[in-house]
């Protein structure tokens, strides 16, 4: 809006920190930055979104924590893993079926939208807000059958359920833009 008053870009984006400055939003008064807010924007909107999930920075710490456990048989660790299993079972990730195309391409149209919203023209540039999908679906592939596990299920069981093949899709770029598929 400020553009259509003949502000160029850099001018727009100065008046725009003084008045959000004058309100007090800022790192020293609320104790927060605007591209912070921008973050948050981007997880709180692609959660409202249909076919949006929970970033990926939200739930990697707990896939990677189950991966730690299982994968050396950190007895001693067992609260964490319980935890960690606990938390992801509470998320979207729970139930979302990374075989399903469908699925993927309603994710990937949430997350096309979001980066519209917040003006970037390929979903790849919100790499920074969300954390890498690729990844994400990487892990949950790898550790599907231990999320769909009984909860009292022992360190061994779950981690015999690794090494349990797990049929990999990879969905095909339809977007027309080269290099922007990154799942």
């Amino acid at each position: 809006m400020m553009r259509s008053m003949g502000l160029s870009k850099k001018a727009a984006i100065d008046k725009f920190r003084r008045v959000c400055a004058s309100c007090g939003i800022t790192r020293k008064g609320l104790g927060v930055t605007l591209h912070g807010l921008r973050h948050q924007y981007y997880h709180d909107r692609i959660l409202s979104i249909e076919g949006g999930m929970e970033s990926p920075v939200k739930v990697m710490g707990h896939l990677l924590a189950i991966g730690d456990v299982l994968e050396s048989r950190q007895y001693e660790q067992e609260g964490e893993l319980r935890q960690a299993l606990e938390a992801m079972r509470a998320t979207r990730w729970a139930v979302f079926d990374v075989e399903d195309l469908d699925e993927i391409e309603r994710l990937d149209k949430a997350r096309v939208q979001v980066s519209s919203e917040l003006g970037h023209k390929r979903k790849s540039i919100t790499g920074a807000y969300a954390g890498s999908y690729a990844t994400l679906l990487h892990l949950l592939r790898k550790y599907a059958l231990v999320l769909k596990a009984s909860p009292v299920a022992s360190i061994d069981e779950l981690a015999s359920l690794i090494d349990k093949p797990v049929r990999a899709v990879m969905p095909v770029d339809t977007s027309g833009e080269e290099g922007d598929w990154d799942f």
